[in-house]
């Protein structure tokens, strides 16, 4: 089974659970995961929404989440994940995806606060629990 077969088989697990946002997915980096949840939600192909959330101007994203049935309100926190995530690198150190999650996560919350992006609490609970839980974003190099 491949990458493609895998994330399909989620999404489509976690749509008939009524637990599919993609967003949690997008906290962790994983924007494939996040294309498909996005296809899956809007009914458009994957390729279609891939398009649409990478699109330069920003309206795509805007475009293929408006297809959703999921809240709207969800946009500006979307675009800013997306956001950080395309300015987070890996740096190829010991537990590097680890830590790659914890900036993220941590990026994601500090514009929370900068834009005044809503998260719910469940949301926020899960993003502060992650966290918790991750190595921290700088370990020193032996």
């Amino acid at each position: 089974m491949g990458v493609t077969d895998e994330s399909d088989a989620l999404v489509c697990q976690l749509k008939q659970n009524d637990q599919l946002s993609g967003l949690r997915a997008l906290w962790m980096g994983n924007v494939r995961f996040f294309e498909y949840a996005i296809a899956s939600l809007s009914g458009l192909p994957v390729a279609n929404a891939r398009l649409l959330i990478h699109d330069a101007g920003g309206n795509g994203l805007r475009a293929a989440w408006a297809k959703t049935v999921m809240p709207q309100g969800m946009h500006p926190a979307l675009r800013v994940a997306l956001d950080v995530v395309a300015q987070t690198e890996f740096d190829g150190r010991d537990l590097d995806a680890e830590r790659y999650s914890r900036r993220i996560v941590e990026r994601t919350l500090t514009q929370h606060d900068s834009f005044g992006v809503g998260f719910d609490n469940d949301d926020l609970e899960y993003l502060l629990a992650r966290v918790s839980k991750l190595p921290p974003a700088a370990v020193a190099v032996h």
